[in-house]
């Protein structure tokens, strides 16, 4: 065979690897991704001929045909309010577990498994059933969603400009703009603001005018150096802009008023807590005959070195600690001075906040009260 049929041969044979691959990679990708299931196991006490109720968080960014089945001890006993759906992003499935009234005094076991087109996960479950004289516990749950907590202690440039020059004469004028938007977060936390200009050159014919929001806060001749120009914190609104301009050069009209900037910007200084606080109600009986709560939720993003995590139930400090960085499932019954928690039938509030610097971003946020039946 000739040196040019071997490479054309080599081409070919490289192409058609080439092809294959493409194709395994084609054919082997999965189109979607398996649910994800939570809490990730289940485990509760209970009595004979009792009904117990629980909810799973089945998430996803998209399932089609997520089919649930009940296998084990438990298979019979299982009834789903919903089955054979579709998730995007996650769905709520209340499973109603009830025990017949001949079951034995033992712990059942079982599970539960979340199927969908490209892949299952599975839910172990261990049912402890004792004696009448352990009363069981009933529970409810309520969505507090996905929400975000944080604390800054930090300076942030909304606007910058370089190298840039506003010179005025009486034909002809240059100006610079900046302009910085603050969110309702950010102004609740609003410090103080400034205006930082560093002045290259100056021909000094005229003032260097600066205006914020239409109010004029700096108006003097200035030649090379910085220039801070302080602003009050109620000065800034949601938009913002600073126009930087020269004034004209008096006398000497055949001339232009110039100033040549290396650097203007607009600086905010930001200190305190991005808290949330939800409000959730309860029941006469559920705060008559309270056992506890539990809070569940899946951490989305987070920043290094969480610092401690304050969660308060009625203004009592329930938790206080560094968080996990992937999930929170948590049960409390007493505030952390080991005082019972004080809940109301009306309105009740969870405060989540941090007193560091931290960014905590979290989904699908469940609270279970459960109560003596």
């Amino acid at each position: 065979m000739t040196k040019g049929a071997m490479d054309e041969f080599a081409f070919v044979l490289l192409a058609g690897v080439i092809l294959i691959a493409i194709l395994m990679i084609a054919w082997t990708t999965p189109t979607e991704f398996p649910p994800k299931v939570f809490p990730s196991s289940i485990d509760i006490q209970t009595t004979p001929g009792s009904v117990q109720t629980f909810t799973l968080n089945i998430s996803g960014k998209k399932l089609t045909d997520v089919e649930l089945s009940a296998s084990g001890d438990i298979a019979n006993w299982v009834k789903f309010t919903k089955n054979n759906f579709d998730v995007a992003g996650f769905t709520l499935v209340d499973v109603k577990l009830s025990v017949p009234k001949n079951a034995l005094i033992k712990t059942y076991k079982g599970s539960i498994k979340v199927s969908s087109k490209d892949g299952s996960e599975t839910v172990p479950i261990n049912v402890a059933v004792e004696r009448e004289i352990i009363r069981a516990l009933e529970s409810r749950s309520v969505q507090l969603g996905d929400f975000f907590v944080g604390f800054t202690s930090s300076s942030k440039d909304l606007d910058s400009r370089q190298n840039v020059q506003v010179n005025k004469g009486y034909f002809s004028e240059r100006s610079v703009n900046l302009v910085g938007s603050i969110t309702d977060k950010e102004l609740s936390i609003l410090q103080g603001a400034s205006i930082n200009i560093v002045v290259e050159d100056a021909n000094k014919l005229g003032n260097l005018i600066v205006t914020f929001n239409d109010n004029e806060v700096f108006n003097k001749k200035v030649g090379s150096g910085e220039i801070v120009i302080p602003l009050e914190k109620e000065m800034l609104k949601k938009a913002n802009v600073v126009n930087i301009k020269a004034d004209t050069p008096g006398l000497v009209f055949w001339a232009n008023t110039l100033y040549q900037l290396r650097s203007a910007k607009l600086v905010v200084d930001l200190e305190g807590s991005f808290a949330k606080e939800l409000s959730f109600k309860l029941k006469s009986t559920e705060v008559s005959n309270f056992d506890s709560l539990r809070l569940a939720y899946k951490v989305d993003d987070f920043s290094s070195n969480l610092p401690e995590l304050t969660i308060k139930l009625n203004d009592q400090v329930a938790f206080q600690s560094r968080p996990s960085a992937t999930s929170f499932d948590e049960k409390f019954d007493k505030d952390v001075f080991g005082d019972p928690l004080i809940l109301n039938e009306a309105d009740n509030s969870i405060l989540f906040s941090f007193e560091n610097e931290a960014s905590y971003t979290v989904s699908n946020a469940v609270l279970t009260v459960f109560y003596k039946g």
